[in-house]
């Protein structure tokens, strides 16, 4: 199912002076010991190629409420993350892997007691995905109205791509894209009287390129006060 997440824990070399420290992430800034290193650090993580990757696949990387300031490169080419959805830093990296990787992490530091990330890996999307999608729910006279939102994201026009809206597992709608734009507005409106005020329903979003799943993404929504 996508997305795919591969986390990049540990073993990091931490590059210290006059030695190189092993550590695993995610860590505090005081577990990291920075005295001598004027509040920089240089973190470097090996990794092979996550595996064969199918021609519709890409591998992004990563990072989850980064504190600090940073600098990226893999394979001795600078990147930049950009802000994603919920503190999420990413970058598509498919062009730039190889058989063995090396990324490299520069940070200034930051709060000692707060992590530097949360979490730190690759995630293999589709060359179609979803993005910020959430839901509210809206009283009507006979039940519910719940209304979902995001965004679709696609690199490919020519993909034949449909979303399903569905209900704690049951589907109770269904688009097919009539648009060729790379960034494209999900909405349903999903009447619902499957359950009693003041519980819980979990709403999933499937973006599907004729018969497999491209991306899945789930949000649960609270019906009353």
């Amino acid at each position: 199912m996508y997305p795919h997440r591969i986390r990049l824990r540990g073993p990091w070399e931490l590059d210290g002076d006059p030695h190189t420290s092993r550590v695993t992430m995610p860590a505090r800034w005081a577990e990291l010991a920075l005295e001598g290193r004027a509040g920089v650090i240089r973190l470097r993580r090996r990794f092979g190629l996550p595996r064969h990757l199918d021609d519709w696949e890409r591998v992004w990387l990563v990072c989850q409420d980064l504190s600090g300031d940073a600098s990226w490169s893999l394979n001795g080419s600078g990147l930049v993350l950009h802000a994603g959805e919920a503190g999420l830093l990413e970058a598509e990296i498919t062009h730039l892997l190889r058989e063995r990787n090396e990324l490299t992490v520069e940070l200034t530091s930051g709060d000692p007691d707060r992590l530097v990330w949360a979490e730190l890996g690759m995630e293999i999307r589709c060359r179609a995905y979803l993005r910020g999608v959430g839901a509210i729910a809206d009283r009507m006279e006979d039940g519910w109205l719940i209304r979902v939102f995001g965004e679709m994201v696609r690199e490919h026009p020519g993909d034949s791509l449909e979303l399903y809206a569905l209900i704690d597992g049951a589907n109770q709608d269904y688009q097919q894209l009539q648009t060729d734009d790379q960034v494209v507005s999900v909405q349903f409106k999903l009447p619902w009287r499957g359950k009693p005020d003041d519980c819980e329903v979990t709403i999933r979003v499937d973006l599907v390129n004729v018969s497999t799943i491209w991306h899945t993404a789930e949000c649960v929504v609270k019906l009353g006060d």
